[in-house]
């Protein structure tokens, strides 16, 4: 399988997850398939999204939303929890997931609610600018999926 390539946008956006289909990718955000976009959702609730779509299988689909949520949750183990498909901060959800699988390729939307403190965004009730937690999270993303989709390793 190919490698996953990561890009975040530095620009808001306004996105309805539920729009998502084949070919989102290439109409929407200028680039292919086989990427993850990472951008501020300009919605009625600010949201930090992440789409990912891929040519790939509903159960592979559904690992690499959880590989992506594991990345988040090892990059900041003392703040985030995750129930099923959805990320906690301590009892309360603080995101929304969405999934197609479609004939030429597969989706995933991830969208992680933003609080504005003194005119500012910042991740979930934390101190954290969304851009900063985009980059580290796609970053690391990137390299987990490379290590799985390009090793050289064979089994046995």
């Amino acid at each position: 399988m190919p490698e996953i390539n990561s890009l975040f946008i530095n620009d808001k956006r306004t996105m309805d997850p539920i729009q998502l289909k084949s070919g989102w990718m290439r109409k929407h955000m200028n680039t292919t398939s086989n990427t993850m976009v990472g951008f501020i959702n300009n919605k009625k609730q600010p949201t930090l999204t992440f789409v990912l779509e891929k040519k790939c299988n509903q159960h592979t689909l559904l690992s690499l939303s959880k590989l992506f949520l594991t990345t988040i949750q090892l990059n900041y183990s003392n703040l985030f929890s995750i129930q099923g498909f959805n990320l906690h901060l301590r009892t309360q959800k603080i995101s929304n997931h969405r999934f197609h699988c479609g004939e030429k390729s597969s989706l995933f939307c991830h969208e992680i609610h933003l609080w504005t403190i003194k005119n500012t965004m910042m991740l979930a009730n934390s101190n954290i600018p969304p851009k900063e937690f985009a980059i580290t999270i796609l970053n690391h993303f990137q390299g987990h999926t490379t290590d799985i989709f390009s090793t050289n390793t064979t089994c046995i």
